[in-house]
């Protein structure tokens, strides 16, 4: 039989057992609040890293697009069938707005009257033009320019005299579809300073 003094002492012990056992899992509790804050606090910084980044490349984004459509590149819709057949009325034409150096056929965008119109060079600067209306050819410096884009006779038009000097820094143009366009055989030479671009693709939508 236990006395009453061994009994108090294993009371006292367990008491004392329970405690230190209390005692540690506080201990292992407040170590781990430190831990889980950090691990939020890190997660709230690389969640706004992450929103930082994805808003520069959305910048950088935009000032590329901008840069490429708005500086560089342009996008226009044909209307009308005076490039026909190389372009069709709704097509969806890209053309470089920094083009300087322009060609014989080269198909280019301009200003004419408060108008865009889309036209192929047919006549560069310090060149003749004159149209032989027998074989409705095109003649360049007195040559027959080859022209594989057209199906008809090009013709004169009463506006104009021929034969025509260019001047520099102007231009003869022409539509492909040369009974239906409104071209310099209208409203004569345009200058280089009237050009929007230079034709660089087509969709056809």
């Amino acid at each position: 039989m236990m006395n009453i003094k061994e009994r108090l002492s294993q009371q006292f012990n367990h008491l004392k057992k329970n405690r230190n056992e209390e005692s540690a899992e506080n201990t292992k509790k407040e170590t781990r609040l430190p831990e889980e804050i950090l691990f939020k606090r890190k997660d709230k910084v690389q969640r706004k890293t992450e929103w930082k980044k994805t808003l520069l490349c959305l910048g950088v984004t935009a000032a590329v697009v901008y840069l490429l459509a708005g500086v560089i590149f342009g996008i226009a819709i044909v209307h009308g069938s005076s490039m026909s057949p190389t372009f069709q009325d709704g097509d969806l034409i890209f053309y470089n707005r920094l083009a300087r150096a322009y060609d014989v056929k080269d198909v280019i965008l301009f200003r004419q009257s408060d108008q865009l119109l889309v036209k192929r060079i047919i006549g560069m600067p310090g060149e003749e033009i004159d149209i032989d209306e027998g074989s409705g050819t095109v003649l360049i410096n007195a040559m027959p320019l080859d022209e594989p884009y057209i199906f008809e006779k090009t013709l004169k038009k009463k506006t104009l005299t021929y034969p025509i000097d260019i001047g520099q820094n102007s231009y003869f143009v022409m539509g492909d579809q040369r009974g239906d366009s409104y071209d310099s055989r209208d409203f004569g030479l345009i200058e280089e300073e009237q050009i929007t671009g230079k034709v660089m693709a087509v969709f056809r939508l």
